[in-house]
């Protein structure tokens, strides 16, 4: 666990919220195999399948699931008091999630709230195993960003609503 990956580190480009990653989680993880262990490549293998199990001992790992759990049961406990009609306190992040225009923002903002979770831990990560977890987790991040389409999404969701995009809009309203 106290390895570094100099080389590895210093070789990754540099990922921006929002921007189309420069590789894919797949094409990282090859790199990596060239210069961690079994134990180390298992990890992010784990990782790359949203499957934490067996990490414990990367306290970054522990951190992360704890910060996202928590975002995941506020946004459910607040929604479930919005269908009920109750008040809820929620917090700064939540409030901002739900008052989302439209599902995509709301999306985007929560994979702002981790990814500036993230930013935050990489500073007390130098060259080892934590940091390279943490750009892997980056990269999911962008590389999910990246494949998000609008017109899609919007097709997908009408759909799942069971109505035409025409009844909801009108045809006359499109000149």
């Amino acid at each position: 666990m106290n390895e570094k990956y100099y080389y590895l580190v210093s070789s990754m480009p540099t990922l921006k919220f929002g921007e189309k990653p420069p590789m894919t989680v797949d094409g990282f993880l090859s790199e990596c195999e060239r210069w961690m262990g079994e134990k180390e490549m298992a990890v992010l293998l784990s990782l790359k399948g949203q499957d934490p199990r067996g990490t414990e001992k990367y306290p970054v790992i522990s951190e992360w699931v704890r910060f996202d759990r928590r975002i995941k049961r506020s946004l459910a406990e607040a929604r479930e008091a919005v269908k009920k009609g109750a008040s809820y306190k929620a917090g700064e992040e939540v409030k901002d999630i739900l008052a989302a225009e439209t599902p995509l923002e709301a999306e985007k903002m929560i994979e702002r709230y981790r990814w500036d979770f993230m930013e935050d831990k990489v500073l007390h990560y130098n060259f080892d195993v934590n940091w390279v977890i943490l750009y892997m987790m980056k990269l999911k991040i962008a590389e999910r960003l990246s494949r998000f389409d609008k017109e899609k999404g919007e097709e997908a969701f009408y759909k799942a609503c069971e109505v035409k995009h025409e009844q909801v809009i009108g045809k006359d309203s499109i000149s």
